[in-house]
């Protein structure tokens, strides 16, 4: 299993894993290999198959607690993982690399530095 940047050509599978297994998710142009301005999209692949994802936005600036924190940091608008592939690291590799922010004034933290 491996997570790379999404593709346009990822667009049909992500939209197919969001109406399976996360259907509060809105599929926007995902069908289309389309994702609005500004989203980043990661994918987790085993074995030609899309199995997860995640959509989040870079920021390039943080002044919150912790500040300065050097960028970018990424504010993570959600993640879906393929019900056959739970509790088996997917989730964990597309959220590798991120490192937490401590907000004191938070229970979450919910920015991280995208490595």
């Amino acid at each position: 299993m491996f997570v790379r940047r999404a593709v346009a050509d990822d667009g049909p599978a992500i939209a197919g894993l969001l109406m399976r297994a996360a259907a509060r998710f809105e599929v926007k142009d995902y069908p289309l290999g389309l994702w609005p301005d500004g989203i980043e999209v990661l994918v987790a692949i085993s074995d030609g198959h899309l199995v997860g994802w995640v959509e989040g936005v870079l920021d390039g600036a943080y002044t919150g607690p912790g500040a300065p924190t050097p960028p970018p940091h990424g504010y993570v608008l959600g993640i879906v993982v393929d019900p056959a592939w739970r509790r088996l690291g997917a989730g964990r590799m597309l959220l590798d690399g991120f490192e937490a922010v401590v907000d004191p004034d938070e229970e979450w933290p919910a920015m991280g530095r995208w490595t």
